[in-house]
Parts: structure tokens; C-alpha cells; sequence
């Protein structure tokens, strides 16, 4: 379990204007410019590779995980052929015992996209949709 933190160490009222300042400065900019890149997934779009729209969102998210300097990260776009792509990345444990030293978070994302809406899957119906 946790140890809870002292208030003299931790200013919520501070925490939560930072959070505020960096959720409207750096993240809402970046979903706005996020839903304005037309990527949707193979089904929707025969053409996908083609337009580049799923790998220009994964290009903006690797530049975005990349930019926050997390000590330790690796990260990758992997890319097969007819297959969206990928990002994967892993940080090393930052702190704990020396026999925790070797662990390490991952984290992946396809790039899948999304349909546009109330639209269905090339030569599919609704129910496929869902």
C-alpha cells in the first residue's frame, strides 16, 4: 500500500492548477489537432496506407510521448506490410528495491483509426459497425 503523502510535502490546490494549465495548454491543442486528422481504420477506408492519415497520427503520438523526456523510454513504430502500425514503448522502473531495478512498463497502441459518423464498413451493414 501507498504511504499517504504529507500536506506540507504536496499543494493540492497547486497539483490541480498545473493539471489544469497543462490539460488546457498542451493536451486539449493536441486532441483538437488529433480528431482533425481524417485517420479511419481498413474498413473505412480501402486506401488507408495510401493516404498516410494512420501514420501521421501515429508520427504526432510518438513526437508527443517522445517530448515528455521520460528517463529511460524506448519507443518504436512497427510497421508490417498490409498491417496498420504500431507504437510500442517501455520505461524502465524508476525507483524500488534493486530487485524491482529489471522491471519496466510497456505500453502499446495500434493504429486502427475510426469511421466516420454513421457510416458502416466498406460493403458491410450496421451491424458490422458496431
Amino acid at each position: 500500500m501507498n504511504a499517504r503523502v504529507p500536506p506540507s510535502v504536496f499543494n493540492a490546490g497547486q497539483a490541480l492548477d498545473q493539471v489544469t494549465q497543462a490539460w488546457d495548454q498542451e493536451i486539449v491543442p493536441r486532441l483538437t489537432e488529433y480528431i482533425q486528422i481524417p485517420a479511419k481504420s481498413p474498413s473505412f477506408d480501402k486506401d488507408w496506407s495510401a493516404n498516410g492519415h494512420l501514420e501521421a497520427v501515429l508520427r504526432n503520438a510518438a513526437a508527443w510521448v517522445e517530448a515528455q523526456k521520460v528517463e529511460g523510454l524506448k519507443l518504436e513504430i512497427v510497421r508490417l506490410p498490409g498491417r496498420t502500425p504500431v507504437i510500442f514503448f517501455e520505461v524502465p522502473a524508476s525507483s524500488g528495491s534493486a530487485a524491482r531495478a529489471a522491471d519496466s512498463v510497456v505500453a502499446s497502441a495500434a493504429a486502427k483509426g475510426r469511421p466516420e459518423q454513421g457510416s458502416t464498413p466498406l460493403g458491410g451493414s450496421a451491424a458490422h459497425a458496431v
